[in-house]
């Protein structure tokens, strides 16, 4: 997945799924405390019902990436939340602490549950509110009420996280972000939800696409909101590639993770808002970030990655310069005909 060979993940994430319901981990069992001695089954429990958590939010990363329909939902599964579940923020240091030399005695910590299991529940809804058979079939009205909905609730998560952990919404250069130590496992965790939090808001906002707002009542208003969106989903975008390019500047390791799985869709919506509005002043801008960010990538390849990392990094990069090429087209061709 972290490769961005989704259909292959499909098929491996299927087979973990179905092994895990059938060891019950999709049903919470009796809470178990990690800060008392538990018996052996006590811990195989709890640890097949972590090993649930990340198969379900690999499951809807794949549902959102591919369009396949999730296989772990809320109406077969118990998404009680384990009661030490904000302790995985906590045991990090925080930016201050990361800076200090005995933050060095975090390089080695990894969280026991990567980004966020809410995040991956309100990643179920999206599916099924704006993806989902049922969805398709929705009127305009109904569409831009979902995603102004499941904006809201993203918000509320975005609010709910630590302070020192919380994404901002929008990422520029001079954004906090800038000056804090690559190596440190603080910087990681942040940019990881960084990433995710744009994400989802590129995917919900850029669903807006397929509102045509009817001519009539309400077309101002339906107007407005539909460009709001559009708005959102490229600032989402930008924020991003920037994301990105500073994962390419600071980070040796593990960055090739966050850029293949979050590149494409950040350029392709900045890509169909160049071919739309080809003659709109941001065109030009956007599409020297996207030469900029093709560039860091290219650059960033080094002899710390594996064969198959550097061609992924390569066709990544490949790629955003071919939707250079073709907006650079469409706007040429659209300064001739003015």
């Amino acid at each position: 997945m972290f490769n961005g060979h989704w259909q292959k993940a499909s098929i491996f994430n299927s087979m973990a799924c179905s092994i895990l319901c059938s060891l019950g981990g999709h049903m919470r069992q009796v809470e178990i405390s990690p800060e008392v001695e538990n018996s052996p089954e006590e811990r195989e429990a709890r640890h097949i019902r972590m090993l649930f958590w990340v198969s379900y939010m690999l499951d809807k990363d794949i549902s959102l990436r591919t369009g396949s329909p999730p296989l772990l939902t809320d109406t077969y599964c118990d998404l009680s939340l384990p009661e030490d579940y904000m302790q995985h923020y906590g045991y990090l240091p925080t930016r201050e602490e990361s800076r200090q030399p005995e933050g060095q005695l975090f390089e080695h910590l990894t969280t026991y549950i990567p980004v966020d299991p809410r995040l991956s529940c309100l990643k179920e809804k999206v599916s099924r509110n704006l993806f989902s058979a049922q969805a398709l079939k929705n009127d305009n009205n109904q569409l831009l009420l979902n995603i102004r909905q499941l904006d809201d609730e993203i918000e509320h998560w975005r609010l709910s996280i630590p302070t020192h952990f919380r994404p901002a919404l929008f990422v520029s250069q001079s954004s906090p972000l800038n000056t804090l130590d690559g190596q440190s496992p603080h910087f990681s965790r942040l940019m990881s939800l960084q990433l995710e939090y744009h994400h989802l808001m590129t995917v919900i906002h850029t669903t807006v696409r397929k509102c045509i707002p009817d001519a009539g009542d309400g077309y101002r208003d339906q107007h407005h909101v539909v460009h709001s969106s559009f708005d959102i989903s490229l600032e989402a975008s930008r924020s991003t590639i920037w994301c990105i390019k500073l994962l390419c500047i600071k980070a040796t390791e593990g960055k090739i993770r966050f850029i293949v799985s979050y590149l494409t869709t950040a350029a392709m919506s900045l890509f169909l808002n160049i071919v739309i509005h080809p003659l709109d002043p941001q065109a030009q801008h956007d599409l020297e970030t996207l030469i900029s960010v093709s560039n860091t990538v290219r650059n960033s390849i080094g002899n710390d990655l594996t064969q198959p990392e550097t061609s992924r990094l390569q066709e990544a990069s490949g790629f955003v310069m071919r939707l250079v090429w073709l907006g650079t087209c469409a706007v040429t061709k659209a300064t001739r005909r003015t």
